[in-house]
């Protein structure tokens, strides 16, 4: 470890600050911001518990995992004491410091799954420990001041995170699933908010995800699609599997959506509303009467039925983004009323999704909150949504 004195009497930012290092018996200067004050360390990785059918496997390979979770929580804590400087130096010029960040969030379980963890005494400890310490990390990330003498200026903070692949969209994205339980959400708020004020870049980034789980709802539906033209159906493995994926994406999308509402443009913009309408048509539906005819039991099915309720909660929130628009009168009102009326218009020939739609979140107080307000409003269709959405919902 190279040695220095932190001092910072004037208070710079990291990027303007430098110290002094003591080596070799001379003294000289160097930025506080640099690969010398970095730790060489070797960095664990992160790997899943062994699991399977929904329950801890025990064995050898549960006690390797105990092993090296163990070492990966005292990197983390270890990562998480290090002086300012010399933490922001080993982030940028150590690559494994945060692979190893990374490696869990890849690879941890969402949390509608943690009640498998909290039932098996041997793991819950240590992965309730990682779970916290991983999100530590990454909230310091982006920790613009931690004291009078310890901060980096906004600018250079939203540069450094970016240019060094610190904080990207798929990370953040990741995290939406394990993270997200209701306590979680206030921070998991505050943490999407920080981190696109401080780079406006990952909105561009954001297009990206957004349209990579667009096309991810594509796949799984060719997938279902193809085995049905086939005749064929998946054995109960490989829809369990393609059960909990389709219950990621959907969570992940939900909470994109109601965490950083600021995403809905973009989601409007690639016609996410009809993706989410025909997926859950075509793809969601006859996912779950493959998984039924299996096992009218399965624990499955409580997975898709959440999945059906995140995406009829996605679209709400895309959707509802016109009416806000809407709602703020004047000349420029009509347009985003018409649109409101055409993504309804559109969805129209998914019945399953428009009878659930309307039982979830009944559109006859939007509706008329539009006839009353907007002017030059076509009244004819907004009769027809009305009447497709709200006059067939008792059948």
């Amino acid at each position: 470890m190279a040695f220095t004195v932190f001092k910072n009497e004037k208070k710079l930012p990291l990027n303007e600050l430098t110290l002094q290092l003591e080596e070799g018996g001379s003294k000289r200067s160097l930025p506080a911001l640099h690969e010398k004050w970095s730790e060489p360390r070797v960095f664990t990785r992160y790997v899943p518990f062994p699991f399977r059918a929904g329950t801890v496997e025990e064995g050898p390979a549960l006690e390797q995992w105990i092993a090296e979770t163990g070492w990966f929580i005292k990197d983390l804590r270890w990562l998480l004491g290090l002086e300012h400087f010399r933490f922001w130096s080993t982030m940028v010029h150590n690559r494994g410091a945060i692979e190893t960040v990374i490696s869990f969030t890849q690879t941890a379980i969402p949390y509608y799954l943690a009640g498998v963890v909290r039932g098996a005494a041997t793991v819950y400890p240590l992965y309730s420990e990682a779970h916290r310490l991983t999100i530590q990390v990454i909230c310091r990330l982006v920790t613009q001041r931690e004291s009078d003498q310890c901060w980096l200026a906004k600018e250079f903070l939203g540069d450094l995170l970016y240019r060094h692949y610190l904080v990207s969209v798929p990370l953040l994205v990741e995290l939406l699933p394990v993270y997200g339980c209701a306590d979680n959400k206030p921070l998991l708020t505050r943490l999407l908010q920080t981190v696109f004020k401080l780079q406006p870049k990952y909105v561009q980034d954001l297009s990206v995800a957004v349209k990579f789980l667009q096309e991810t709802f594509k796949t799984i539906q060719r997938q279902i699609e193809s085995d049905r033209i086939e005749g064929q159906v998946a054995n109960a493995a490989t829809l369990n599997d393609l059960a909990v994926y389709t219950l990621d994406c959907c969570t992940t999308l939900a909470l994109l959506v109601e965490l950083y509402p600021d995403c809905r443009p973009v989601c409007a913009d690639l016609g996410l509303e009809q993706s989410i309408s025909g997926f859950y048509d075509n793809t969601l539906v006859l996912l779950y009467k493959n998984v039924f005819t299996m096992d009218n039991d399965s624990p499955y099915l409580t997975y898709l039925n959440a999945a059906r309720r995140d995406l009829l909660a996605a679209f709400r929130a895309i959707l509802q983004l016109q009416l806000e628009k809407a709602r703020e009168g004047g000349p420029n009102s009509l347009n985003p009323a018409d649109k409101f009326l055409c993504i309804l218009t559109e969805t129209l020939s998914e019945p399953i999704f428009v009878r659930d739609y309307q039982r979830h979140y009944p559109l006859d107080e939007d509706l008329h909150e539009l006839k009353q307000t907007v002017s030059g409003l076509d009244h004819f269709k907004l009769d027809f949504v009305a009447s497709a959405y709200c006059g067939g919902e008792e059948n």
